[in-house]
Parts: C-alpha cells; sequence; structure tokens
C-alpha cells in the first residue's frame, strides 16, 4: 500500500508483567501518557492563572456572618441587628458599618506571605491585626496580638455592592 505506515514487526515479543507488548501497544501507551502529561500541564497552569492574591480577594464588600470566641458564639452581642459588614477598596482604604459600634473607615494593609491583614482605622484605639483565610465563599479571621484577640474568629460572607 501506498502512504500507509505501518510498524515493522517485533524480531521477538518481550514479555513485560506477563503481557506482550507490540509496536502498537508502545504506541498506544506512549500516547496516553503524552495526553495525561498535556492534561496535567493544563490544569497546573489554569489553576496557577486563576490564583488571586490574598489582596485581591478581600476586596469587596463582606457580610458579618459569625463571631466566635473560643467556642461560644457571640455573633448576637457583636451584630446584634444582623447589618455589619466590611468593605475593602483595591486602593487600601475600607469602609465598615453596623450596630452596635457604627460606622468606621481607614486603611489596611496585607502581608501575603503571612497571610494577615492590618487595619488601621480612623477610630482612636481601634486598630487591628487579624490572620485571614479563605474556605468555599467564606472569609474568616482570627485575632493577633493578645490572648484574647487569638480566641475570636469572625467568618464573612461576600455581598453584592450597588450597581
Amino acid at each position: 500500500m501506498v502512504g500507509a505506515f505501518r510498524f515493522p514487526p517485533f524480531p521477538h515479543s518481550d514479555f513485560v508483567n506477563g503481557s506482550s507488548l507490540t509496536h502498537s501497544s508502545i504506541f498506544d501507551q506512549i500516547l496516553h501518557m503524552k495526553t495525561l502529561l498535556s492534561l496535567a500541564l493544563f490544569t497546573l497552569t489554569s489553576n496557577l492563572l486563576l490564583a488571586q492574591s490574598l489582596h485581591e480577594q478581600m476586596i469587596g464588600r463582606w457580610a458579618m456572618e459569625t463571631v466566635m470566641l473560643g467556642d461560644d458564639d457571640v455573633t448576637s452581642e457583636h451584630d446584634p441587628q444582623d447589618e455589619r459588614w466590611i468593605e475593602f477598596h483595591q486602593d487600601g482604604k475600607f469602609f465598615s458599618d453596623g450596630e452596635p459600634y457604627g460606622a468606621n473607615q481607614g486603611v489596611w494593609t496585607v502581608d501575603e506571605e503571612a497571610s494577615t491583614f492590618f487595619l488601621d482605622s480612623d477610630v482612636e484605639n481601634d486598630d487591628s491585626d487579624w490572620h485571614v483565610w479563605f474556605e468555599d465563599d467564606k472569609m474568616y479571621w482570627r485575632g493577633i496580638g493578645d490572648p484574647k484577640k487569638e480566641r475570636y474568629v469572625l467568618s464573612y460572607t461576600t455581598i453584592a455592592l450597588a450597581p
């Protein structure tokens, strides 16, 4: 046949793990390995491109969901009307509001390597450091700086900004 390519036959059969290897089975295995390698490389590249910095993940408005002090849920003390929120802006400013503490604003900075951020509040003696992490669609904060603050864990869910 003109134009048709065929592997020449092996001069003998090799047995590896009890199975006979032929040119076509070796070719199929190489093709399968190339496909798996390509898929793994694509997945890794996609994940790296989709990865956001901590700063980028925090941008937006977040509604307070829970406040835990150790094992105790103290949300009703810190958000009695279920209305507290905080909004992080790209330029490093933040705004927050809700009872019982009222409106607040200031600047925020992130330490990407330590997974922490600092709120520099315009309210006197209200600055705070937090360890931050994300799980699914929630953002979590754990206080940093003294034993009592370190027992607090706050959770937030993202809320849409008005157009």
